[in-house]
């Protein structure tokens, strides 16, 4: 049995950290947000395979995506990306955890809800779905119902 130490909550779906940095998700994978290349539902946890070799240090689930960031500050999103809240410059809904890329930056936190913000050297800042290695400051910018809501 893995120790558990951290647990993030989206729509319908729930992510779980392991000590040693593996990531295991379960519930609906209706937009690809459990990260198992499918977009079916687990009843149980699963562990993120794609992840595998990486040390997963915080995550976070929005309302139908899931973000991930490992030991060496790489930053992975997978889900919902239909506002482009996932970072990867379109709107689609990969089922796996691709990579996001960011101005330069030391990533400190990360959170979400239905965009996300990340956080580098202690300021906030909101990724700009239209051009996500473009930080933007206006937090009123975007609306924050998403689309993937059904």
């Amino acid at each position: 049995m893995k120790k558990t130490i951290h647990i993030s909550c989206g729509k319908d779906h729930t992510a779980v950290l392991t000590k040693d940095g593996a990531v295991f998700t379960f519930g609906s994978g209706q937009y690809g947000q459990l990260g198992h290349n499918s977009f079916s539902n687990e009843p149980r946890p699963r562990l993120v395979a794609e992840l595998w070799g990486s040390k997963v240090t915080k995550f976070a689930c929005g309302r139908n995506h899931t973000l991930v960031m490992t030991d060496s500050k790489r930053l992975y999103s997978f889900g919902c990306g239909e506002q482009g809240q996932l970072g990867h410059g379109e709107e689609t809904h990969p089922s796996v955890p691709l990579p996001v890329h960011l101005p330069q930056g030391h990533i400190q936190h990360i959170s979400t809800d239905s965009k996300y913000n990340i956080s580098w050297d202690g300021a906030e800042v909101d990724l700009d779905p239209q051009n996500p290695e473009k930080p933007v400051r206006d937090q009123n910018k975007y609306d924050s119902e998403s689309v993937c809501d059904l």
